[in-house]
């Protein structure tokens, strides 16, 4: 039996590209790690992790508007952000991440959140295949 603060974080694609070889946030965590931005990607992961134990009750959370939502801490190298979806019983979309030393969110980021939102609301696929959607952890 899961305990009922159980959660899950999954990585979805954006729905008009299902076809690119890894969901969106795994491509900016590539990106970020060719910049070497690896203290914000410990601190994304850190992030992450928190919310998949503990929801919506974890650290650094920040609603920004429906329901999509950002983790968000700052480090040495800049604002850490991770970017999701609070769907339906403890379910968690992460769909993209940054660094960056700017305040304001990823306007473009955040549109591609409520393309997915807006698609799984309608049904529509925001994962490749019909296979088992890949979970963070």
């Amino acid at each position: 039996m899961m305990p009922e603060h159980f959660s899950r974080v999954y990585c979805p694609w954006h729905p008009e590209r299902l076809d690119k070889p890894r969901a969106l946030i795994i491509e900016d965590f590539l990106e970020l790690t060719k910049q070497k931005k690896f203290i914000c990607l410990k601190k994304m992961i850190s992030m992450l992790d928190n919310l998949n134990t503990h929801g919506l009750q974890a650290n650094h959370i920040k609603h920004v508007f429906d329901a999509i939502y950002e983790l968000k801490d700052r480090t040495t190298e800049g604002g850490a952000r991770v970017y999701f979806i609070a769907g339906n019983q403890n379910e968690f979309y992460a769909f993209h991440a940054e660094c960056k030393k700017e305040h304001d969110a990823d306007e473009n980021m955040l549109a591609d959140g409520i393309e997915i939102l807006e698609a799984a609301e309608a049904g529509k696929a925001i994962f490749p295949s019909i296979k088992t959607p890949r979970r963070w952890r």
